[in-house]
């Protein structure tokens, strides 16, 4: 597989996640990085949702009690991956937990490291902003 030309998932914000889902009903498997923000599961044709934090962007202050990434999701991630091949991967910008479970991914997929690293950052794979 050529680093240009990887399949999904693609690694969104909230908003641009929320769209894609609205727009395709029923046809979209997604896993949300969120502890508050997950996509509607109702318009998903599958969903999981790892309830990861991260810093809230308006008070720039760490939730209480803070849920740190565990084994267990990445390796929840990996298998729905292989159960369902993710679409869409978003936690509230796309920057840090999305890219992270999306390299997970990639890499169970069974591509290199540097090719895990180029779809995960966006290189390869869409990072959408709007």
């Amino acid at each position: 597989m050529e680093l240009g030309k990887l399949e999904p998932p693609y690694i969104l914000m909230i908003q641009a996640a929320e769209r894609a889902v609205e727009a395709h009903p029923g046809k979209i498997n997604v896993i949300s990085v969120s502890r508050d923000q997950p996509v509607d599961s109702k318009l998903c044709k599958n969903h999981l949702i790892l309830r990861i934090d991260d810093f809230d962007t308006e008070t720039k202050m760490m939730p209480e009690p803070y849920r740190y990434a565990e084994i267990e999701d990445i390796r929840d991630a990996v298998e729905f991956d292989k159960k369902h091949k993710v679409h869409i991967i978003h936690c509230g910008a796309g920057l840090s937990r999305s890219p992270a479970i999306a390299y997970a991914i990639f890499r169970g997929r069974g591509l290199s490291e540097r090719a895990g690293y180029e779809g995960s950052n966006g290189t390869s794979a869409t990072r959408n902003s709007e």
